[in-house]
């Protein structure tokens, strides 16, 4: 996080990439095996195996508000019905909610809630 914030001016924050950063980051201090989906032009940022099979589906969008929310949510439901979960997360800066579609579920939860969730 200290090597982004040199390289990038501090008028380019890009809190997004760092949230994005230290997700990843928590997951690999945990050993999971990390992928990523990109089908149709819909992306999910974290795939979370075990044994080569879907686990776990995770966005991270530092605001999730009017302007991306339907990309995002649209993304993450597209990723679980290519794994056949009935789960994902969203994880953001401070927005917590749950959103429900078809029988699947949605957690969005702020980055601390998921990072306390890990211990």
């Amino acid at each position: 996080m200290g090597l982004l914030s040199v390289i990038y001016s501090s008028f380019n924050k890009d809190d997004g990439r760092k949230l994005e950063n230290m997700v990843f980051w928590e997951l690999r201090r945990q050993q999971k095996e990390i992928f990523y989906y990109n089908e149709n032009g819909k992306e999910c940022d974290f795939v979370v195996c075990k044994n080569n099979k879907a686990e776990q589906l995770i966005q991270v969008c530092y605001y999730l508000n009017k302007d991306n929310e339907v990309r995002e949510q649209e993304a993450l439901f597209e990723a679980m019905d290519f794994f056949k979960l009935e789960k994902g997360i969203i994880i953001t800066f401070n927005r917590q909610d749950v959103i429900l579609r078809e029988g699947k579920r949605i957690d969005v939860m702020p980055v601390f809630d998921f990072f306390s969730d890990m211990f």
